[in-house]
């Protein structure tokens, strides 16, 4: 099973074959959903205006649904249409699945990793759209107008995160956990970074990256001594400029798995507007000790 987040608090599932159910804790409900047009594994998913789920594989070839096309054709959108355009037979409206444009892929690369989508966000563009923002290993960033249904190539660049990008309009960016270092034992490491992805979008025909901006403060890690090393981090967005930063460890001594989440709030000091700094404010953190069979999903 998969499990995506639809807006604040919904959750959508999916199997191995692409059923889907949705889960909506404000109405205490369980429903089902249309199948996606094939399985997803690994999704990336974001959603749009409250209610649109885009759902994408982040590992091009699992499934196989690469072409010879050189495209990645596991893209679909679940979306609620509460008019009876789509069907004269429903006028409360219902759930539908339409499979979008491919994503533009590559084959017959040696790296394995080639192609594995690394970053994802969605942009509100000058003139009145939104586009969503992917990034994909050795392949660079790419766009994709949902009005128009296409794909463009942004840049060479990747994004500076690692995972989903969330927009903070209080501050008029865009933040996300920076990508690991290569040491795995580093556990200083994802720490909360903002960026400008309105302006790179407008200037992209430039192909420069965006200019990435690091927050001063401190970000809560273990101490060294624990001998625990980072397995992965997740970035939660709760509203506001405030986030839930989550870090889960192994360590070889012990047969637990270790989640660390801390509260941050980021705030700006030294002026106003793009003058001033951002600095991160930690509030609580706690550690909670899993067992190191269990699987975890971060929404």
């Amino acid at each position: 099973m998969e499990f995506m987040l639809l807006g604040t608090d919904k959750i959508v599932a999916s199997d191995q074959t692409g059923r889907a159910v949705l889960y909506d804790p404000a109405r205490r409900t369980v429903r089902t959903m249309p199948s996606l047009t094939s399985p997803k594994y690994s999704p990336v998913a974001l959603t749009v205006n409250d209610n649109d789920l885009y759902v994408m594989n982040a590992i091009p070839n699992l499934p196989s649904t690469m072409h010879f096309d050189g495209h990645d054709h596991g893209f679909d959108q679940l979306a609620f249409r509460s008019d009876s355009s789509s069907s004269p037979m429903n006028q409360e409206g219902d759930w539908w699945c339409s499979h979008l444009s491919p994503i533009p892929c590559e084959r017959d690369e040696p790296d394995p990793q080639h192609g594995v989508i690394r970053a994802a966000t969605t942009v509100a563009r000058g003139d009145g759209g939104s586009s969503i923002l992917v990034s994909k290993h050795g392949m660079g960033t790419y766009a994709f107008d949902m009005a128009r249904d296409r794909w463009s190539k942004v840049g060479r660049w990747m994004l500076p995160f690692a995972g989903q990008g969330e927009f903070v309009p209080k501050h008029g960016l865009w933040f996300g956990l920076t990508t690991r270092t290569s040491d795995v034992r580093d556990c200083d490491t994802n720490l909360l970074c903002a960026v400008d992805l309105g302006s790179a979008l407008m200037k992209q025909q430039q192909r420069r990256p965006p200019t990435v901006r690091s927050l001063s403060g401190h970000a809560v890690v273990p101490p060294v001594e624990w001998g625990w090393m980072p397995e992965t981090s997740r970035l939660v967005h709760l509203g506001d400029a405030r986030f839930c930063v989550a870090r889960f460890f192994n360590c070889e001594a012990s047969a637990h798995r270790y989640a660390l989440f801390a509260g941050v709030e980021v705030e700006r000091y030294g002026g106003d507007g793009d003058a001033g700094g951002l600095h991160m404010v930690m509030h609580r953190s706690e550690v909670y000790v899993l067992p190191r069979e269990l699987m975890y999903w971060v929404l």
